[in-house]
Formats: C-alpha cells, sequence, structure tokens
C-alpha cells in the first residue's frame, strides 16, 4: 500500500491521500494508508469525504471533480462543506467479485 501511494503522489500533485480497505466481510471500510504532502500534521485528522467515497462504492467506478461543492452529486455532502472540498479524486479497487477498498 505503501508503494501504491508512492506512485500516486510522483504522478499527481495530491494534497493528501487515503486507501480505504474493506475490514471483513463487512460493508465497513477503514484507513490502511493516508499519506500528506507536506508530512503529517500532528495536529490534523484525516478529513475524508464519505460523501464521494459512498458514490464511488455505490455506482462502482471512480470520479474526478474540479469543485466539489459546486458539483450537484456532492454539493449537497456536509464533509463537502465542511472540510472546504474542492478538487478529488476517488476511485474503487475492485477484486474479481467485490470492491476490496477505494483510493
Amino acid at each position: 500500500l505503501e508503494r501504491m501511494m508512492d506512485l500516486i503522489f510522483r504522478s499527481i500533485e495530491a494534497d493528501r491521500g487515503c486507501i480505504m480497505l474493506r475490514t471483513g466481510d463487512s460493508n465497513q471500510f477503514e484507513p490502511k494508508a493516508i499519506r500528506w504532502r507536506q508530512g503529517l500534521p500532528t495536529e490534523e485528522k484525516f478529513a475524508l469525504s464519505r460523501t464521494i467515497m459512498d458514490y464511488v462504492l455505490r455506482e462502482k467506478q471512480g470520479v474526478l471533480v474540479s469543485d466539489a461543492a459546486q458539483d450537484e452529486r456532492f454539493n449537497a455532502g456536509q464533509s463537502i462543506v465542511r472540510f472546504g472540498i474542492r478538487e478529488a479524486m476517488c476511485v474503487p479497487m475492485k477484486g474479481r467479485h467485490e470492491t476490496l477498498g477505494v483510493v
């Protein structure tokens, strides 16, 4: 997972990134790899939009959005407003029979 984060951060100018994996047989996901471009802020928790992640899991396709607050799919999400999320990318990690996680 850390190698994946290395490749992602080399490829795009992300401020932060997270790989969420499914926990067991449940529909719950937990962060397994977290990265900040500027290093790990000690006082800041990783803000993740469940709105975008839930959309990707439901639609089984990735999204790339340049202004989440203006995108009708996401602008009603509290996390979008609270965390001030503008640009975002989220893609499913698909296994043979199910979605294993999201990036």
